[in-house]
């Protein structure tokens, strides 16, 4: 199960995750998500450029916090996120892309928030700690189970995209 924050009433509210994926197919046909895919690809064509992210996990009842520490210079795709969540990052700057804002730049400390279908291009202008956070309702501590169920996997996507009409 998903969350989105109900933009009526600014509560959370469950969202079926077949509703999000729902979401998340209807707009990955915009032209900038075909561009990030083109950006993804010829990252993929050079294994070497690829790297893992140092990346904390702290639990709380019911709360799963997610810290990435981020190198300055480097590109960065994230995954499509399924939910409505909160973030903050703690140190650094950045240029941030998604279709909600365009281009922003943002310098620690700051606050924002994420909405279900969100999908981002960075750029790390200087060392940067990002943290999210995210309803955990039933306790996972298994931080892979976790992102698979508050985001969409790109190439998975895409390899959909290109199989249907």
């Amino acid at each position: 199960m998903c969350c989105i924050v109900e933009p009526a009433t600014d509560k959370i509210v469950p969202l079926p995750l077949h509703d999000a994926i729902a979401l998340v197919e209807q707009m990955a046909h915009s032209e900038a998500w075909r561009k990030i895919d083109a950006m993804e690809l010829e990252m993929e064509a050079h294994p070497e450029a690829f790297f893992e992210l140092p990346t904390e996990h702290t639990f709380y009842p019911g709360l799963y916090k997610r810290g990435v520490l981020m190198t300055a210079g480097r590109f960065i795709t994230t995954r499509i996120h399924l939910t409505d969540h909160p973030f903050s990052v703690l140190s650094g700057r950045l240029l941030v892309w998604d279709d909600a804002n365009g281009v922003v730049e943002i310098s620690a400390p700051y606050d924002g928030s994420t909405k279900a279908g969100t999908r981002r291009l960075l750029y790390i202008l200087e060392d940067t700690h990002w943290i999210t956070y995210h309803a955990n309702p039933d306790n996972e501590t298994d931080p892979n189970k976790i992102v698979e169920r508050c985001t969409y996997n790109n190439r998975l996507l895409r390899e959909k995209m290109e199989k249907s009409p």
